[in-house]
């Protein structure tokens, strides 16, 4: 069973970090779910214009910041100086992992395009036997499946693939986190 799912009794999930007591998908918010006791946390991404995933639900700016600004069109620098509800930044995927290495995290992929930095991310941090990937879209879920860095499965080209799409990007923090990873696991190949 996936460490995730390994668990007693009847579990609390904050959705959004819990949106109803707190300030939606906020760093703010899960500090609140993690003091009530919860241990889980169901959080949504969308990804930068660079690559880069963020905590955030909705595919443009318009309910949260009354701009009609699709997010993905934005560079992460512009990401970072925007505030939500008057004075929070929008985080990281990256921020979160390592903000909460404690919690557990259904993390809902919004778009195809922010599909594989997230997976990038949540194995770069070491947060795979903490994280469920989610998808009312299930040609996501099944890529996701298919061609994650952690799928011992996937062949030797589609991993050193997934690593060189990082490069493309200008992510070479993440490329070179996902060639290791293609070099440990082909070395004896």
């Amino acid at each position: 069973m996936k460490p995730y799912l390994d668990y007693q009794g009847v579990a609390v999930l904050a959705h959004r970090g819990g949106s109803i007591e707190s300030l939606e998908n906020t760093i703010e918010s899960f500090h609140y779910s993690k003091s009530l006791g919860c241990e889980f946390i169901e959080t949504d991404v969308q990804v930068s214009s660079d690559g880069i995933p963020y905590i955030f639900h909705d595919e443009t700016l318009t309910r949260l910041l009354n701009r009609d600004d699709v997010f993905s069109s934005l560079h992460s620098n512009e990401i970072d100086n925007l505030k939500i509800f008057d004075e929070h930044s929008i985080p990281k995927l990256e921020t979160v992992l390592r903000m909460f290495p404690d919690m557990k995290f259904q993390i809902d992929v919004k778009t195809d395009e922010v599909a594989m930095p997230a997976l990038a991310v949540i194995q770069k941090n070491n947060a795979m036997d903490r994280v469920c990937i989610a998808s009312f879209n299930s040609n996501r879920l099944n890529l996701v499946n298919k061609v994650g860095v952690s799928n011992p499965e996937k062949p030797a080209k589609e991993q050193y693939e997934f690593a060189v799409s990082f490069m493309k990007i200008g992510d070479y923090e993440t490329a070179e986190f996902a060639l290791k990873e293609f070099i440990e696991k082909n070395k004896d190949h």
